[in-house]
């Protein structure tokens, strides 16, 4: 039903065009495979179960690297905007904290390239790197903008695929803290 309401809404806007309203991952696959398609906005869970929005994303990546994904999600989960972010999406937008002029904006700016994460999922982030490696080590997180890093970030692609790495053995990483605790370790950082 929501997925309806939501079709209807975005339909109403002429900038967007819904090609689909699917609930299962066989579904969304088939009309992502068929249809013209810059941007998707999948719910965390279709109704193959728990994680199956996310698995979907994944399987789409692999086939059509050139789409972006956006996640929907009911609240906020640290483990699902992570792994949101892991299998490739390209944003993260909470159905429950937001009007629906401000997913406008998401499908707009994740459109154009860019990632739409909140302060709240950052914010998440960073506490996770607290637990992991105490106070001191998140306090030096500094919430201003640096050009510098920003000319850094630009450079990193959009777009990559995963299969080969996953055929050679690479694992992906289970949350935020998983991916604090292995840098930690590679750089002979104690914790």
């Amino acid at each position: 039903m929501l997925c309806e309401l939501l079709r209807g809404a975005l339909r109403r806007r002429r900038a967007f065009r819904v090609v689909g309203c699917e609930v299962t991952v066989r579904e969304f696959l088939a009309t992502a495979q068929n249809e013209t398609i810059d941007v998707v906005l999948v719910g965390a869970h279709l109704q193959d179960g728990t994680g199956s929005g996310l698995h979907a994303i994944q399987l789409l990546r692999a086939a059509r690297p050139d789409v972006r994904a956006i996640v929907l999600l009911q609240r906020f989960e640290t483990n699902l905007v992570a792994e949101s972010f892991r299998v490739g999406a390209r944003g993260v937008f909470f159905r429950s904290q937001h009007h629906l002029d401000v997913l406008l904006k998401c499908i707009s700016r994740v459109h154009a390239g860019q990632i739409w994460a909140s302060t709240s999922d950052l914010e998440q982030m960073v506490e996770a790197l607290a637990k992991v490696a105490g106070k001191a080590a998140a306090e030096r997180v500094r919430w201003v903008p640096d050009q510098r890093i920003r000319a850094i970030v630009k450079t990193w692609p959009v777009k990559f695929r995963t299969p080969r790495a996953l055929a050679m053995g690479f694992k992906p990483d289970e949350d935020v803290e998983s991916v604090i605790r292995s840098y930690a370790a590679d750089e002979g950082i104690p914790l």
